[in-house]
C-alpha cells in the first residue's frame, strides 16, 4: 500500500512538474529599437535581420554597368533599386541620352515601358522601407558600331534633390 501511494505520488509529482512548465514562445526578429524593422514582440534577435536607415534614401543594389550587343538589336541592362530608409517612398526615373538617327535608348520602369522620346517616367514606383525593385531595364539600339553611354537618374517624386544616378555603357559591334 505504501508503495502504491509512493508510486502514485511520484507520478503526480512528475505530471505537475513536466506539464506546468510553460516554455516561453520564441519570436525571432529585430530587437533593436533604432532599426526600421524593430519588432517589440521579438524575444530572440535573428542575426542580420535589422535594417538600419542609410545616409542615402535610394540605393542601387545591382546593375549591369557594361553590356555588349550587336548592331540593330536591343541591348538590355538591368538596375535594381532599394529604398534604404524607414519610410515608404515614391520614385521617378529619368534618362539622359540624346537619340540620333543611328542610336536610341528607352527604358522600362514601374511595370511600364517608355519609348525613346520619353525622358522622364510619367509614372512613379512605390517602395516600402527596404523593399527592392528589380524591374528597371535600360534598352539601347544602334545601327552603327561604337561605345555609348546612357545615364539614368532615380529620384524621390516629392524631392528630386534626393537622387542616385547610374551610367550604363553599351558596346555595339557587328559580330
Amino acid at each position: 500500500l505504501v508503495m502504491k501511494r509512493f508510486g502514485l505520488l511520484l507520478v503526480l509529482f512528475f505530471s505537475i512538474f513536466f506539464f506546468s512548465c510553460d516554455e516561453e514562445e520564441i519570436i525571432e526578429g529585430c530587437t533593436d529599437p533604432i532599426a526600421c524593422n524593430y519588432n517589440s514582440e521579438a524575444t530572440d534577435l535573428l542575426v542580420g535581420s535589422c535594417d538600419y536607415p542609410l545616409d542615402s534614401v535610394l540605393e542601387i543594389v545591382y546593375s549591369e554597368d557594361y553590356v555588349t550587343g550587336l548592331i540593330n538589336e536591343d541591348v538590355i541592362s538591368h538596375i535594381h533599386l532599394r529604398n534604404s530608409s524607414c519610410e515608404s517612398v515614391e520614385i521617378k526615373a529619368r534618362k539622359y541620352f540624346d537619340d540620333t538617327e543611328e542610336s536610341s535608348a528607352y527604358f522600362c520602369f514601374a511595370d511600364v515601358c517608355f519609348g525613346s522620346t520619353i525622358l522622364t517616367s510619367p509614372t512613379t514606383l512605390f517602395l516600402e522601407s527596404y523593399e527592392v525593385d528589380d524591374y528597371f531595364k535600360g534598352y539601347f539600339n544602334s545601327s552603327v558600331e561604337g561605345i555609348f553611354e546612357v545615364t539614368y537618374r532615380f529620384y524621390l517624386n516629392d524631392n528630386p534633390s534626393i537622387n542616385i544616378e547610374k551610367t550604363i555603357t553599351y558596346e555595339i559591334t557587328s559580330s
